[in-house]
């Protein structure tokens, strides 16, 4: 179904962080791939047979900024390349040229404080935290800087991954607990709860029925939109999941995991929700994760540790 192609050149290697690779997809231009670095962004833009990089660098270059995770969001027309930190999250013009807005973050009684999971929802930006929340940050006027507007909690454990579209926003945590959410009155409001398996839930992302989700235990789930009752379930890999997106033109699914592996699955709204179509191994690499190169699924890459290349497959 795919072949390997030739890999891509980043300035430096993915960092050891969970759903690393972000992918800014375009139908008719150039394509954007982001992933952490230390302190630091590598960004990789794609356009025909022309590949070209670059590297943003963190806010501030002390031990205390760590970038955890980037994504792109789109507010109020404006789209800005937002990273979250060890230290808060940050908001860069749309390739990464210029800070424009920061937001400190630290956790109360100290400890391990970090922002995790990014998504867009409703034309804001959310964002998880440490201790359970979600930071929602929005743009009022069309010259504006975003801004903080609001900070929901209802997790009792850090953040894991977001997932959002124009009806419901998702969070996950490290107990493995998924919050639905709606928009009511411009404010996040909480649908339902789909409860624990027993493992984190390591990533998210939302088809047009399901709410998939996977886990620490390498399990990949189907959940209903409607009722939040699971609809599919497969023991897709061995070990952590790291990576998860999905192609909403072409209903194809991707999975990168620790255990080396990369998997393609068809998920379809009605009949037989997930089919498993493709499986390759990447020998000697901490796959980190993964995302689709194009709107329909036909190319994807690979975000391995420590690794500095992006890995090719396509039709």
């Amino acid at each position: 179904m795919y072949e390997k192609e030739k890999s891509l050149l980043m300035a430096h290697g993915c960092a050891a962080a969970t759903n690393g690779l972000a992918v800014q997809r375009s139908a008719d231009g150039p394509t954007w791939v982001a992933w952490p670095h230390g302190n630091q962004v590598c960004l990789l833009r794609l356009d025909g047979d022309r590949a070209e990089t670059r590297t943003v660098a963190g806010r501030s270059s002390d031990g205390a900024h760590s970038v955890m995770q980037v994504r792109w969001c789109e507010l109020r027309g404006t789209t800005y390349l937002v990273v979250a930190a060890s230290n808060g999250v940050d908001f860069y013009d749309e390739h990464g040229a210029s800070l424009l807005f920061s937001f400190p973050f630290s956790q109360e009684g100290g400890g391990g404080s970090f922002t995790r999971g990014i998504a867009t929802f409703l034309g804001k930006a959310c964002v998880g935290t440490s201790d359970g929340s979600l930071l929602v940050f929005q743009r009022d006027a069309a010259a504006g800087a975003p801004h903080l507007a609001q900070r929901a909690r209802l997790h009792a454990s850090a953040i894991c991954a977001l997932a959002g579209d124009e009806c419901h926003l998702v969070s996950s945590d490290q107990s493995g607990n998924i919050v639905q959410w709606a928009g009511k009155a411009g404010e996040l409001t909480k649908v339902r709860q789909i409860d624990h398996y027993g493992s984190a839930c390591t990533g998210l992302t939302l088809t047009a029925q399901y709410v998939v989700a996977v886990y620490g235990s390498g399990h990949l789930r189907l959940f209903s939109r409607q009722t939040g009752q699971v609809r599919a379930e497969v023991t897709a890999h061995a070990r952590w999941i790291t990576g998860l997106d999905v192609a909403l033109e072409s209903g194809l699914l991707l999975t990168v995991a620790e255990d080396a592996s990369v998997k393609v699955w068809k998920v379809s709204e009605d009949g037989k929700p997930l089919t498993h179509k493709f499986t390759e191994h990447e020998q000697d690499a901490r796959l980190m994760g993964g995302g689709f190169l194009r709107p329909d699924g036909a190319s994807f890459g690979l975000a391995a540790y420590d690794q500095k290349q992006l890995i090719c497959y396509a039709m």
